[in-house]
């Protein structure tokens, strides 16, 4: 085969891995410990909220719904207070509650419950602003019947999902950022 070939089907090749990597979501299912160990973590296509957890999810369609439906109206809330309320709204969505919701209680971190005070404290529930209704985050969070903690793990906020998708994580990504440069560095000299 002529040199011209071998680089086009290394390309080829490349490109493939790449584009998998990229691509080709896996998951791996964990027991969903809000649900007492009956279920496993698994894709969910048709989410109407929590759509970050679609391709490895412990909630279905219809427990969503019916969690959003019954959330009161927050006055004054920011984009960003919605996001972090949203988000800790979801967590029995979360394919890593295995690691955060025993003893029937979710393990929320501190400095998530600090973040949703900061960014919510001026947002008010029946003409009262959340910082009035609570000294701390902390307070917050546990009027919400949550077991707070700074011990990990915790389930915690994770900013990237109302902010930058697209960042492969993991091995799985660093595969696909060496796959990148391997196709772009053998390109570049074939031609």
């Amino acid at each position: 085969m002529a040199a011209g070939g071998i680089n086009f089907a290394v390309f080829v090749l490349v490109f493939s891995v790449f584009a998998c990597l990229c691509c080709c979501e896996s998951h791996q299912n964990n027991v969903c410990t809000y649900y007492y160990d009956t279920r496993y973590s698994e894709p969910q296509g048709n989410l109407a909220n929590c759509t970050w957890y679609s391709n490895n999810c412990c909630c279905r369609r219809t427990e969503v719904t019916s969690v959003a439906s019954s959330m009161y109206p927050l006055f004054g809330a920011t984009q960003k207070c919605r996001n972090v309320l949203n988000y800790m709204m979801c967590y029995f969505c979360s394919p890593e509650q295995y690691l955060w919701y025993y003893d029937n209680r979710v393990h929320v971190c501190g400095r998530f419950c600090e973040l949703v005070y900061r960014e919510c404290g001026s947002a008010s529930y029946e003409g009262v602003a959340i910082a009035s209704a609570y000294e701390s985050g902390w307070d917050f969070c546990q009027a919400q019947t949550y077991l707070v903690s700074d011990e990990l793990p915790c389930f915690d906020y994770d900013p990237k999902v109302f902010g930058g998708g697209g960042v492969v994580k993991g091995w799985r990504g660093g595969i696909a950022g060496l796959a990148l440069l391997v196709l772009i560095v053998n390109f570049r000299y074939s031609m």
